[in-house]
């Protein structure tokens, strides 16, 4: 395959495959996951420079290109696609910290976020809010003791076994501004006012991975820990939005191939009729479907990570990517376990926890249906979601 790599593009590529063979093959479908195994693969992760891709070197990043960062998610993805988030957290707060926190703030988070110290989440989602960003119910107050006083809840916060130790959290601090009035804040977990539920129950969250419900209960945060100027909470989060897309984008195309590999192998040994059931035109019909969209997706992948390294952002260009990719993923690994018949629902085979582990893909950082609007509104002109 080559979508324009470079030697060094490959060289990534090639260390992020090495190292999923030998240290992630072995966690899949891993019986006994524990926070202390995600954070140590965590800690080799950010030992070999991945945690902190793509932020800036003068912190422990790499400065890598989006097109780098995203052919490791996939290399790693295409063998166990558990500890993404480790990577992915990082490189999308870290990119709004660089770009809207003090250097007092970013001196003293940046450099232990990449070098796997800390675990980042991000606190956007709230019981009654999801898409709509502008009705955020959380609300941040100064109080009379200078420091800001944070009331509300938060919901889907994900990272190892649901226990980050900081939050990018979003609240508002005047509902009458709207979006104009959404702060960020860099929160730790031992704040006071600070409290977080594991919540275990929702498919899709890995073996290594859970939600977290936080309820912030007279949460005190103090006043540098606010990330820019109030009024650009909403952008902050936005420029974190957009890298996770792509990474949402490129753990897709990595979990296709992954779906892929596996239905092949199996369509060559399973014998039904007294054949291999790979000679059935069906079969192989429906194998091309899902080699051919996976290929659709991954160049769509690397052109919108190419186009960011070559703009310096386009996020219409993550909205498709995001969209296309994670629409594949349903179709891909929904065809991988019809072809396994009744193996494709059994633990023995994978293919189940790949459709699991991608089912939410179409929902988080954006579901597929406000990617459409966003995307309809930038070819149209006109805002479907306006009042």
């Amino acid at each position: 395959m080559f979508y324009g790599f470079t030697e060094e593009d490959l060289a990534y590529i090639d260390v992020a495959k090495q190292f999923a063979e030998k240290r992630l093959a072995p966690l899949v479908g891993d019986p006994e996951p524990s926070e202390e195994k995600a954070r140590a693969i965590n800690k080799e992760l950010a030992e070999m420079g991945f945690v902190g891709m793509c932020l800036p070197e003068e912190y422990g990043g790499m400065g890598a290109t989006r097109v780098q960062y995203c052919g490791v998610l996939e290399a790693l993805s295409t063998v166990n696609d558990d500890f993404n988030t480790g990577i992915t957290k990082v490189n999308m707060d870290g990119n709004a910290f660089v770009r809207y926190a003090s250097p007092e703030l970013r001196d003293k988070y940046l450099p232990r976020l990449i070098a796997g110290e800390i675990v980042p989440a991000t606190a956007l989602t709230e019981p009654n809010v999801g898409s709509d960003a502008s009705g955020i119910e959380t609300t941040a107050t100064m109080g009379t003791d200078g420091n800001w006083h944070i009331n509300g809840r938060k919901m889907f916060c994900s990272q190892f076994c649901g226990r980050a130790d900081i939050f990018l959290l979003v609240a508002q601090t005047d509902k009458s501004l709207g979006h104009k009035g959404i702060a960020a804040f860099i929160v730790e977990r031992d704040f006071p006012g600070f409290q977080y539920n594991i919540v275990d129950d929702i498919i899709s969250e890995g073996p290594y991975m859970h939600a977290t419900e936080l309820v912030l209960d007279d949460l005190i945060v103090p006043p540098e820990n606010l990330l820019g100027r109030v009024g650009q909470g909403f952008m902050a989060v936005s420029s974190a939005l957009d890298i996770g897309r792509l990474s949402i984008a490129a753990n897709c195309v990595g979990v296709c191939q992954r779906a892929v590999n596996e239905t092949v192998k199996y369509v060559q040994q399973r014998k039904q009729f007294g054949r291999e059931i790979g000679q059935f035109q069906l079969v192989q019909g429906r194998l091309a479907d899902m080699i051919t969209e996976t290929e659709a997706a991954r160049s769509l992948l690397y052109r919108a990570a190419s186009t960011v390294d070559q703009s310096g952002g386009d996020r219409m260009e993550c909205s498709y990517a995001k969209f296309f990719c994670s629409e594949v993923a349903q179709r891909v690994t929904n065809n991988a376990i019809q072809l396994h018949g009744g193996y494709g629902l059994s633990k023995e085979y994978p293919v189940a926890h790949l459709w699991e582990s991608m089912r939410q893909t179409t929902i988080v950082d954006g579901t597929s249906d406000i990617q459409r609007l966003m995307i309809g509104r930038s070819a149209t002109g006109f805002n479907a979601l306006r009042r």
